[in-house]
């Protein structure tokens, strides 16, 4: 946890944060109470701008305080269909449980544009984040 907060802290310009377990999900496992409750505030205070998490088997993407989340498990396993959203989890903007997908990132020095790809080509959600 200091090693997150003191790395966020030093960070500077757009950042983007990965690990497996999201912390807001409507999915077969669900949001993540631990990752909300410890590391959620840490992504506010510090600015980041993209937070990038697998674990479900599906296409998710949520705007919190500044932050974009997505949750994108859908390159590999079966996919599994979307649940009653966890109370407190806020409505996603855009989700898919029908295409297996990857997501594209491309950086420059506009910002960060995230398209999220079905096999076969077809754009599922695109979105563009851009450093405040």
């Amino acid at each position: 946890m200091a090693w997150l907060e003191e790395t966020l802290a030093a960070s500077d310009g757009l950042v983007i944060v990965a690990f497996h377990h999201p912390p807001f999900a409507c999915g077969f496992h669900g949001s993540t109470g631990s990752v909300i409750e410890t590391w959620v505030p840490l992504f506010e205070q510090y600015g980041v701008d993209l937070v990038l998490n697998g674990h479900e088997h599906s296409y998710e993407r949520f705007g919190i305080a500044g932050v974009t989340y997505i949750v994108t498990g859908g390159a590999g396993q079966g996919l599994r269909p979307f649940k009653t959203c966890p109370a407190g989890t806020p409505g996603s903007i855009q989700r898919d449980a029908e295409h297996h997908h990857y997501v594209l990132l491309e950086i420059g020095a506009e910002g960060i544009e995230a398209t999220a790809i079905a096999v076969g080509g077809t754009i599922i959600d695109r979105t563009v984040i851009t450093d405040p």
